[in-house]
């Protein structure tokens, strides 16, 4: 947006002309492993952002001072959940298949694999 012929952001800030506005309000820690242990526990994103706004309005009805994470989008929490899966390292409940999925998902990382559920025996190569 332009204001009297230059950027609103004011003559310096060239490069943010046509850039999306990137405000997002910090996450506290205990917030975040707040949600980190809700989806620990396989509640779902929407479960997690509806008992939020439970919370929020009753703080709200009880005239209670707002925080940053007060504000936090049911985007937020998506964008954790992406990361909880991410880094959740058991795929399945079976570590046969698991290996598998994580082998057949990752083939730039692994060497040598040999699929041998079929055998019922465990093969690992090292170099």
């Amino acid at each position: 947006m332009w204001i009297n012929g230059e950027p609103a952001h004011g003559k310096h800030d060239l490069d943010s002309i046509a850039q999306p506005s990137f405000f997002a309000p910090l996450m506290s820690q205990a917030r975040k492993d707040h949600i980190w242990t809700q989806l620990g526990l396989n509640y779902t994103v929407k479960q997690i952002y509806d008992n939020h706004k439970a919370i929020w309005w009753a703080r709200i009805n009880a005239r209670e001072a707002m925080t940053t994470d007060d504000f936090i989008r049911q985007q937020d929490i998506a964008y954790l959940d992406r990361k909880h899966k991410k880094r959740s390292w058991r795929l399945h409940q079976n570590p046969a298949i698991s290996l598998r999925t994580w082998a057949f998902s990752h083939p730039n990382d692994v060497f040598y694999f040999q699929d041998a559920s079929e055998d019922n025996g465990f093969m690992s190569h090292s170099q």
